[in-house]
């Protein structure tokens, strides 16, 4: 498996300044934010851009060129605050989980990119806008059976009630 995105790798370091960048302009996260699929963000300036920076530090093209990276980038758009949680943690953390079970089951069983941009354009704002931002974009990169068994695991799982 590749390592984009991983902790310290330049396509992290890069993708976290173009995101940060964000904050300071507004209405690209909007229009970021407003993206109903993966096929909406790659038709915006900010996917290109931040594209192009990833290809500048390595990233290949045929990965840059991905649905995978416009799930990445129309998805952290989201994320307000980059925090230390992963996403499955974020998400049921709390007495009453912020997202719930079977919301939760919902996005692993998304069929394909477009769906698991959808179930998870949902479900992030519940998570107080707070969780990692290299751990979010390298789980949904690299979405796989096995990183969804890895979401399985860090979801908390509420105790069923004994009798």
């Amino acid at each position: 498996m590749s390592h984009t995105f991983a902790k310290g790798s330049p396509e992290l370091h890069e993708l976290l300044r173009w995101w940060s960048a964000l904050d300071h302009d507004r209405a690209t996260r909007a229009e970021l934010r407003r993206a109903q699929g993966t096929m909406d963000v790659i038709q915006l300036p900010s996917f290109h851009d931040v594209r192009r920076r990833l290809i500048s530090v390595g990233l290949p093209e045929p990965e840059a060129n991905s649905d995978r990276l416009a799930l990445v980038a129309g998805l952290l758009s989201h994320i307000k605050a980059n925090g230390e949680s992963s996403a499955p943690k974020a998400f049921s953390q709390g007495d009453r989980p912020a997202v719930s079970p079977i919301r939760f089951r919902q996005v692993l069983e998304a069929h394909d990119t477009d769906e698991l941009y959808r179930r998870l354009r949902r479900v992030l704002p519940s998570a107080d806008g707070a969780l990692s931002v290299g751990q979010l974009a390298s789980d949904v990169f690299h979405w796989s059976e096995s990183v969804r068994k890895c979401w399985v695991y860090d979801y908390a799982w509420p105790q069923k009630q004994s009798i």
